[in-house]
């Protein structure tokens, strides 16, 4: 199977385009503590919602359901505790 020169194009230009962004955007970063803490400039509420996101997969939203159903909905509580 080979690749198709569009999707390779689309591929590049993807891969091009976050690079591009990247340097971008890292302009104001001093350091590697910069990058990490983010230079300690956004609200608490976005990253609550940061790590709710980074939490909740298509997993938990596909899986729990299907655990719940194979075993007698004990593993709902996973849900519940969320």
């Amino acid at each position: 199977m080979r690749i198709h020169p569009v999707d390779l194009a689309i591929v590049v230009v993807y891969l091009l385009g976050v690079t591009a962004l990247g340097l971008y955007f890292r302009r104001g970063q001093q350091d590697v503590r910069d990058y990490f803490l983010g230079g300690k400039s956004a609200p608490w509420w976005a990253l609550a919602f940061s790590i709710v996101a980074t939490e909740t997969s298509t997993l938990t939203i596909i899986g729990t359901p299907a655990i719940s159903y194979a075993t007698n909905l004990t593993f709902i509580q996973l849900v519940f505790g969320y």
